[in-house]
């Protein structure tokens, strides 16, 4: 089960979450990390995916961007006051069960306050914030993993595919390292950073890997 669960908001920063992921996702592992996009399959309840997966969670990263807090629905309200918000009940999930948050500030966004957090959340404005700076992406998310190896108990620079076997993938089309990739049989994509062109990774069963560029 993914133990790194990801929660944003769509209207303020799919774009954020979805090149945080893909970090992630080129080091740690697809296996680890939990976001609705790539998580979900198609038929399966969302609430109840969503609760499965914070269940075996060790830390939520709420990606928090400039208008997290004022997006309303179609009524005019806003999205974070109504009780069955999908963002309201991830973090207020975490805040009961005690599971480690870290919110994620991206373009240019500060810490929510206390006042004008729901109750619910009030807690959230506690937990200490890490930016997430365009200009220094790949620093940014070198140091947001070093975090996360503690968190989960990993050895320095490992993985959890496996530890002592690591893969060091590079773009196809820039030859941007695309980090670190435990050596698990199976086919994968990876987004560059940089030039935001993909990868394909494949990684054979006998330890060989072979990439390319997408189509």
């Amino acid at each position: 089960m993914s133990r790194i669960f990801i929660s944003y908001r769509r209207d303020d920063s799919a774009g954020y979450a979805g090149r945080l992921y893909d970090r992630l996702f080129s080091y740690f592992g697809s296996e680890e990390i939990f976001i609705d996009v790539g998580s979900i399959e198609p038929g399966q309840n969302f609430v109840t995916t969503i609760e499965a997966a914070l269940g075996s969670c060790k830390v939520l990263l709420a990606v928090v961007g400039k208008d997290w807090l004022k997006v309303t629905d179609t009524t005019g309200r806003r999205k974070l006051d109504d009780p069955d918000d999908f963002v309201r009940l991830e973090i207020a999930t975490a805040l009961d069960r005690n599971i480690r948050i870290i919110p994620i500030l991206v373009g240019g966004a500060t810490m929510p306050s206390a006042h004008e957090l729901p109750p619910k959340l009030i807690g959230l404005s506690r937990c200490h914030a890490f930016e997430l700076s365009n200009n220094r992406f790949q620093y940014d998310t070198r140091e947001l993993i070093k975090v996360l190896e503690k968190i989960l108990e990993l050895p320095i620079g490992g993985s959890v595919g496996s530890p002592t076997q690591l893969l060091h993938v590079q773009c196809a089309g820039c030859g941007t390292s695309l980090g670190q990739f435990p050596a698990i049989s199976g086919k994968f994509i990876l987004t560059c950073a940089l030039c935001e062109g993909k990868t394909v990774v494949e990684i054979h069963i006998d330890g060989s890997v072979s990439s390319y560029q997408a189509n």
